[in-house]
């Protein structure tokens, strides 16, 4: 797990496939783009309950497409899926197909009412899966240029801190401090686990009282998790810790590692934290010391 939440956390693990997009992943109704595709339009949502990730792709007076993934990666059934709004409840077993994991329901949202959808998975064996997400009035408007200034002044920075908290729902999440100086520097710890130092080619690892050095990839630093997502929207506004933030919401598309993001960004464009929802993967990250990080050194 220390291993995975490294490369997660420095970026070299991108959490969607670049060719995702070209995947047949329309409705097989000939619809709108599905929202596992690169061509999706409309308003990315996810939530999960315990290992199981529900991500939605609204569209003002419908279709919601509908991705169920268990962070064990089991077969669910359409049928053991269940969709509501208001009154309404529609079974997976009518629903047409979207893609993989991805089921098209014809609900009337984002049609001048706030509402909430609710999805319900129903487990042989376990409790069932139940997620509520809230669909605001009208669609959101498009964040695009925010998201983009935001990442730019992001990656342009020459150091910082991440708090991050990671886990599949199926056990206790890892919880781990991390450092990073442009442009090949990055320290991390991991509570209760695994220390490392990682500078241009060269890692060193604790072991024990002593540290043990080896050779790596060069990685870039900083790179965030969520720079390449897209379809931006501005769900609303916030205040986090104090700081008024804007909460963005974003998605990078794919067939097996679809993504939903939300970002809480400053006024000044810096994001404070990302929530990432995909497979097997619930992550929170929390930005800080923006250029004025401890400079990350060789161990003694």
């Amino acid at each position: 797990m220390a291993a995975l939440v490294a490369i997660v956390a420095a970026g070299a693990l991108l959490l969607h496939t670049r060719s995702g997009g070209s995947a047949r992943v329309l409705a097989a109704s000939g619809g709108p783009p599905s929202v596992l595709s690169r061509a999706f339009v409309g308003l990315p949502l996810a939530g999960r309950d315990r290992d199981v990730l529900i991500g939605l792709g609204a569209r003002r007076d419908g279709p919601v497409d509908v991705v169920v993934i268990p962070s064990d990666e089991s077969a669910v059934r359409p049928a053991d899926i269940r969709v509501s709004l208001g009154r309404n409840t529609l079974s997976g077993a009518s629903a047409a197909s979207c893609g993989k994991r991805c089921l098209r329901f014809p609900l009337a949202v984002l049609a001048g009412k706030a509402s909430v959808v609710e999805v319900e998975v129903v487990r042989s064996g376990r409790k069932n899966a139940d997620v509520r997400l809230q669909i605001p009035a009208q669609m959101p408007p498009g964040a695009e240029s925010l998201f983009h200034t935001a990442r730019a002044r992001m990656l342009r920075l020459r150091s910082l801190e991440m708090n991050e908290t990671l886990g599949a729902g199926l056990s206790k999440p890892v919880v781990s401090r991390w450092w990073f100086q442009a442009p090949d520097r990055m320290r991390y710890a991991i509570v209760g686990g695994e220390r490392a130092v990682v500078i241009g080619t060269r890692r060193w690892d604790a072991v024990g009282r002593k540290w043990q050095q080896s050779s790596t990839s060069r990685l870039r630093f900083p790179a965030f998790s969520w720079e390449h997502a897209r379809g931006a929207r501005l769900l609303g506004r916030s205040t986090l810790d104090g700081v008024p933030v804007r909460i963005v919401a974003a998605r990078t598309p794919g067939a097996d590692l679809p993504t939903w993001f939300l970002l809480d960004v400053t006024a000044h464009a810096r994001v404070l934290r990302a929530r990432m929802l995909t497979t097997a993967h619930f992550m929170t990250d929390t930005y800080s010391r923006f250029d004025s990080a401890p400079a990350i050194r060789p161990p003694r």
